[in-house]
This record gives C-alpha cells, sequence and structure tokens, in this order.
C-alpha cells in the first residue's frame, strides 16, 4: 500500500472516532455540491456534503461523471450519520433519485437562484477554500493521490480549523 494511502488511512480513522459523538444525524440541512477538478489534464468532479449546523464535510466522492451513481455513493457515505431535515442541492437531476431513496424522509430543497430564500452558499463557499488550495496544486497527478490529498485537505478543513460549532462543543464540555 502507497505511504499516503495509509496515513490518509489512519486520519480517517481518527476522523471516524472523532465524529461518532456529534449528533450529525439531527441536523436541520445538509446541503451537497460538486465542483470541477483536474487529474492528468482530464476533468473529473469532487463531489461534496456539508453538515450545515457543524460545518463539517461529512464525506466527498471525486469521480470521472456526473450522473446519479455519484450521487448515490456520496449519500450513501454519509447515510451512517443518520437523515437531515432536509437535502439543499443545485438543480442537477443526478441528486433527485438518490435523495428519494437514501434520505427518503427528507425534504429535498433544490436552489434555484441566488435569490431563493435557502441558497446552497455554505457548501459553495467552502468550494472556494478548497479552489484556493487546489490551485496551488496545479491539478493532480493521479487518481489515487487526488483521494488522498483532499482526504487530507478535508481532515484538516474539519478538524484543526477551527469550527465555531466546535468552540461551543467544547466549552459545553468544560
Amino acid at each position: 500500500m502507497h505511504l499516503g494511502v495509509k496515513i490518509c488511512s489512519y486520519f480517517l480513522d481518527i476522523a471516524n472516532k472523532l465524529t461518532t459523538n456529534l449528533n450529525l444525524g439531527n441536523s436541520d440541512e445538509w446541503h451537497a455540491d460538486e465542483t470541477v477538478v483536474f487529474i492528468n489534464g482530464v476533468k473529473h468532479y469532487l463531489w461534496l456534503i456539508i453538515d450545515s449546523e457543524t460545518r463539517m464535510i461529512l464525506s466527498f466522492n471525486l469521480s470521472p461523471s456526473r450522473d446519479a451513481s455519484q450521487a448515490f455513493a456520496l449519500f450513501n457515505s454519509t447515510s451512517k450519520f443518520g437523515c437531515p431535515s432536509a437535502i439543499v442541492t443545485d438543480r442537477l437531476g443526478s441528486y433527485n433519485l438518490a435523495t428519494k431513496t437514501i434520505f427518503n424522509t427528507s425534504k429535498h430543497i433544490k436552489v434555484q437562484s441566488f435569490k431563493d430564500d435557502i441558497s446552497n452558499n455554505l457548501i459553495e463557499a467552502f468550494n472556494d477554500t478548497f479552489k484556493d488550495w487546489y490551485k496551488r496544486k496545479r491539478g493532480f497527478k493521479s487518481f489515487e493521490s487526488a483521494n488522498t490529498l483532499i482526504a487530507m485537505f478535508i481532515f484538516h478543513y474539519n478538524f484543526l480549523r477551527p469550527h465555531l460549532y466546535f468552540i461551543h462543543y467544547f466549552k459545553a464540555k468544560l
């Protein structure tokens, strides 16, 4: 096994242990979106889902396509956290069946425009943060290294970068 994959696996194990104490399944909303990354000059899509309350990235999926099977993969990987009241997405049709099937008790909110009462700005803001980091990489060299580096970035974003939720959570525990 590649050293980067071993390190990534180690940090993902830590992340899973840390998230078991968080009540992610009772969140009001999860926001999902996809953004473009390049691997050896070839366009791929990074699918992401974020919890509105904790601001944590719950899961990601890297794929060469934007079809419904990728939305299913993303939602299946987050179903272990429970079921939010609502899933907020853009109008990409790939989310429709996955939301109805996996989160059948959640309301599916499809953001129509920036003028809507509910927006997907939360995940879009994360995408901007990710893109700032990603631009310096000038793309990824392989699918494996892309997955490893993205997982490490998300670990940093979730657990090392301060989130208001964690400040309140740990203050309450003291």
